[in-house]
């Protein structure tokens, strides 16, 4: 079930966002939405999905 719901979950949907050639500049501008984009924990959420989805 846990392998299923990995297919299908916010995971897999940043999982796919960061495969993609935009991916980050994608996920940059979700952080943007919240106002997160100069915060420490912004540039924490980008370093570390950059670093599990590569």
């Amino acid at each position: 079930m846990d392998a299923v719901l990995r297919r299908c979950g916010l995971r897999a949907t940043f999982g796919n966002l960061m495969l993609m050639p935009r991916g980050e500049t994608s996920l940059r501008k979700l952080i943007r939405m919240f106002d997160e984009d100069s915060s420490k924990l912004g540039r924490q959420v980008v370093a570390l999905c950059m670093e599990r989805y590569r």
